[in-house]
């Protein structure tokens, strides 16, 4: 009997946080790489706060985007874990360290696993949390906070009380995408 999914999560999601979640609780240290606007500075504090409450080793870069220097810096950490949010999506393909998270709601890299699930990549600890990759819209049903507070709370049900960074993510982002005439007669 298969397990019910959760809140209406795509059964695929569903089983990607399961493992998403495992390999978080499992690493010693993490980096958390996390975008420099509401969205991921949202997201960077929901990730931190799980990752306290797990009592983990950990540390938090802001990046405005993902450069050459950041490629690099994620690829030769020396950490266990590096959670990538709100950025990271398109440049998954990139990264080739062996234990990366990225929860994002940004268009995905096609070549990320485009020839399918191979034996090498079996042994890398690697997931993308995208909305994208299951159907559902980054641009606007869910942010990179969103997918963030969802592995959040994967890994902890008692993350719940993270909800509300989660909209505060998503009003960020629905701010920098408003039309100019949404935001008129707002102070």
């Amino acid at each position: 009997m298969e397990a019910a999914v959760p809140d209406g999560i795509d059964p695929r999601l569903s089983s990607e946080l399961r493992k998403a979640a495992g390999t978080v609780r499992g690493a010693g240290s993490v980096l958390v790489v996390t975008h420099i606007d509401a969205d991921g500075i949202s997201a960077g504090a929901i990730a931190s706060a799980a990752l306290e409450r797990l009592g983990k080793d950990f540390a938090v870069d802001y990046e405005k985007k993902i450069s050459e220097d950041t490629v690099e810096m994620i690829n030769s950490c020396g950490r266990d874990l590096v959670w990538v949010c709100d950025l990271g999506s398109a440049y998954m393909s990139r990264f080739i360290r062996d234990g990366i998270v990225v929860t994002d709601h940004h268009v995905p890299d096609p070549e990320w696993r485009k020839r399918g699930q191979t034996m090498l990549d079996s042994f890398r600890r690697a997931y993308q949390l995208n909305p994208h990759l299951y159907g559902r819209s980054g641009s606007y049903e869910v942010c990179g906070a969103g997918m963030t507070y969802l592995l959040a709370k994967e890994i902890d049900p008692r993350n719940r009380d993270l909800a509300y960074l989660a909209v505060v993510g998503a009003w960020g982002i629905s701010r920098t995408t408003a039309a100019p005439s949404s935001s008129a007669g707002t102070a």
